[in-house]
């Protein structure tokens, strides 16, 4: 598995695209980034990933919707309930894929197809 430092570089390797890529500081793994970077590779989604602070302002929200993203959203907090979201479904989890940190599928817990 890429370790996070090298993702980066990966990708700047992979496209040359220097603008593509701003370190601000986080923490991949505290929000699962890692896996939800691997699903949208295995998955063709061409996204583009950030985070954004919860204190003091709340930043998620409007970068959530102006932006019109993909948003990792928990329950039962209900702000962007009114917005209609949309939930994405991958694969049925497998136990023997994550556990060799590959994460094509659902995560344990989540949502089945």
């Amino acid at each position: 598995m890429v370790g996070f430092a090298e993702i980066a570089e990966q990708y700047l390797a992979a496209t040359g695209d220097n603008d593509g890529v701003t370190t601000v500081g986080g923490n991949l793994a505290g929000w699962g980034l890692i896996p939800m970077i691997q699903q949208a590779t295995f998955h063709n989604m061409p996204v583009a990933f950030a985070t954004a602070r919860i204190t003091p302002v709340d930043d998620y929200i409007p970068l959530g919707r102006e932006l019109q993203s993909l948003i990792y959203w928990w329950f039962p907090d209900t702000m962007f309930a009114l917005d209609s979201p949309s939930i994405v479904i991958f694969p049925d989890y497998s136990p023997s894929e994550q556990k060799q940190q590959i994460y094509r599928t659902m995560w344990l817990g989540g949502l089945s197809a």
